[in-house]
């Protein structure tokens, strides 16, 4: 009987899931687990601004602009070969910590997550690391080599 009790609740709880699922059109995504409260990038894009239809999306967001990504394999698992990002130019003194941005260094553009801001004798810096590199990078980034935020990203 015990058991029995267990398994209607399970199957209720999958059957209240499911239809709650069914009668929303945009339905808000959770993620759980085991996990660690870590920096995330900052908002940029409102739900305002957010349009959905039944043939596109549509993001009213001046200033937008996108670009493919090469597969290095440094921001893997959030950017792959297939990986478009859309970026919004954003001042320096926006960025904060967690924040993804693109940047040119050494004859090249490149998409890691700011793991911290500084400031130095030059000026002010954030330093960078790819999600799926062991190390920050070996290198400051300055006002002057920020391209863009990432606001978003299409696989």
């Amino acid at each position: 009987m015990r058991v029995e009790l267990v398994y209607v609740g399970i199957l209720l709880f999958i059957l209240g899931f499911s239809v709650s699922s069914m009668l929303s059109e945009v339905q808000t995504r959770v993620a759980i687990g085991g996990t660690v409260d870590r920096n995330n990038p900052s908002d940029s894009i409102n739900s305002d601004e957010i349009h959905l239809y039944s043939d596109r999306m549509v993001v009213e967001k001046k200033g937008l602009t996108y670009a493919p990504v090469e597969d290095t394999k440094s921001m893997e698992p959030l950017l792959s070969s297939n990986s478009h990002v859309i970026e919004k130019e954003v001042d320096f003194s926006e960025l904060v910590v967690g924040d993804i941005i693109s940047f040119s260094k050494k004859g090249q553009v490149i998409v890691h997550s700011v793991v911290e801001i500084g400031e130095d004798s030059i000026g002010k810096y954030a330093l960078t690391k790819g999600y799926n590199n062991d190390f920050i990078d070996d290198w400051k980034v300055r006002a002057f080599e920020l391209k863009g935020k990432v606001v978003g990203v299409l696989n």
